[in-house]
């Protein structure tokens, strides 16, 4: 895992923050980025710009992004996406 993935794994006390579980052999945890790094590539190793998941917590939130994801992060990190959004914007990253 890369540096920007492992500092995301010990934030996250290495559980999944969608879940909860620990990792596990039918659980792999993934750090998982919020903006796409596709549509986002500024923030691409923003560790705000992340969580960790396990598989299929991570596909699940990947699979309704603006449905699921968007406001899951609202509930846990209040008004981080507008941050984000305007400090890409604004071209005020911190890494």
């Amino acid at each position: 895992m890369s540096a920007w993935g492992e500092t995301v794994r010990l934030r996250a006390g290495n559980r999944c923050e969608v879940c909860g579980r620990g990792p596990g052999p039918d659980h792999d945890l993934e750090a998982a980025h919020i903006l796409s790094r596709g549509a986002h590539p500024a923030l691409r190793e923003d560790v705000r710009n992340a969580f960790l998941a396990g598989r299929s917590c991570h596909r699940q939130m990947d699979s309704n992004r603006k449905g699921l994801l968007w406001p899951w992060v609202e509930s846990k990190w209040p008004g981080l996406l507008d941050l984000l959004r305007r400090e890409e914007r604004e071209g005020i990253l911190v890494r």
